[in-house]
C-alpha cells in the first residue's frame, strides 16, 4: 500500500522487509540508543506490531534474507567505534 505511516522517533533508522514471509514488505525502525527493533506487519497507524530488544548500544541495522531461500528478512546488529 502506498500512504504515508508515522513510526518511531528522531534518531531511529528506518528498514523495510518481509517480516512474516506474506509476500509484502512491512516497515521497520531500529533505535540504536536501546537497540531495539520497531516492526509494522501490517501498513495502518497502530502501536508497533514487535518490539524486539537485539544488539547493543549504537548498533547499526541492516535487515535481508541472507540464505537464498524465501524466509522472512533477518535482522541484523554492527556496532562501529
Amino acid at each position: 500500500e502506498v500512504g504515508s505511516y508515522l513510526l518511531g522517533t528522531a534518531g531511529d533508522l528506518p528498514l523495510t522487509g518481509d517480516w512474516t514471509r506474506a509476500g509484502r514488505s512491512g516497515i521497520g525502525v531500529f533505535r540504536p540508543s536501546t537497540a531495539t527493533f520497531l516492526l509494522k506487519f501490517n501498513l495502518d497507524d497502530t502501536a508497533p506490531d514487535a518490539t524486539i530488544p537485539f544488539g547493543q548500544n549504537g548498533d547499526l541495522p541492516l535487515a535481508g534474507t541472507w540464505r537464498n531461500t524465501k524466509d522472512a528478512n533477518q535482522l541484523f546488529v554492527d556496532g562501529f567505534e
